[in-house]
């Protein structure tokens, strides 16, 4: 039985294999470009989702503020 070892973690892996089972990198050169692919799409049409949490935080705490100054918790 012929084997391929992971590149990234040393596992062998059985031949046609598209995945390492001890790291699940792509094995052949067909399923990394694949993967780089769609990597390279997500990238350029993604959002930026630490931004988002970001911007949704800073949007709440300007909320608290302007809430706890009209009930007059908060004097500013």
């Amino acid at each position: 039985m012929s084997v391929v070892r992971c590149e990234g973690c040393g596992t062998e892996n059985p031949a046609g294999t598209a995945y390492c089972s001890g790291c699940a990198r792509p094995l052949t050169a067909s399923a990394q470009q694949a993967v780089a692919e769609k990597r390279a799409a997500h990238t350029a049409t993604g959002i930026r989702w630490t931004a988002v949490f970001i911007a949704i935080l800073v949007v709440l705490i300007v909320i608290a503020v302007v809430a706890l100054a009209v009930t007059g918790v908060l004097v500013l």
